[in-house]
């Protein structure tokens, strides 16, 4: 049987309509720790007053493992973050997404800061953590931003002490 050229022209319009899936641009979108334990690889912490682990019992479904923030301790009235900084095009089309839960609504949730050269243009929060596992997403537009921060952020005065937010799947990918 002779292949036809109409069957190669259907095949690529076919090809075609699959949407291709964007590449994430986070390093270590898995959140898997440094040889010190304390922070994910090419993420920065600022703060070494809260314990951040692995969870393999608490992650959300399809994901092996989730990163976990407990609260041991009274960290003011200033959000924990564990951040990674990356380079942007200017007035370019975004999505952050990422899976998060917290052993108490409210406390935890993603955030991107619009940077230029080392001035802050705007800040971006995701919908905040609930008790089961969400996928919060966030669209946005790089303006002119040269950079973001993409930051996963927590809620650590003393009133949360003994609570816990786990963090997986981070995702930023040009739109």
């Amino acid at each position: 049987m002779k292949t036809t050229p109409l069957f190669y022209a259907a095949a690529l319009a076919l090809l075609a309509c699959i949407p291709l899936q964007a590449d994430n641009l986070l390093k270590n979108p898995e959140l898997e720790l440094n040889d010190k334990g304390n922070a994910p690889k090419n993420w920065k912490t600022y703060s070494s007053i809260q314990k951040i682990s692995t969870d393999e019992k608490e992650a959300p479904s399809g994901s092996k493992e989730s990163l976990r923030v407990d609260i041991v301790a009274d960290g003011g009235n200033a959000l924990g973050q564990i951040l990674q900084k990356l380079p942007v095009k200017a007035k370019t089309d975004y999505v952050f997404r990422m899976d998060i839960k917290s052993s108490v609504s409210g406390i935890g949730l993603g955030q991107i800061k619009l940077m230029s050269l080392r001035s802050e243009l705007e800040r971006l929060p995701t919908k905040t953590s609930s008790k089961k596992w969400i996928t919060v997403e966030l669209e946005f537009n790089s303006g002119n931003a040269d950079n973001v921060l993409v930051i996963l952020r927590y809620k650590q005065k003393a009133d949360q002490e003994g609570e816990t937010i786990w963090f997986a799947n981070p995702v930023l990918t040009e739109k």
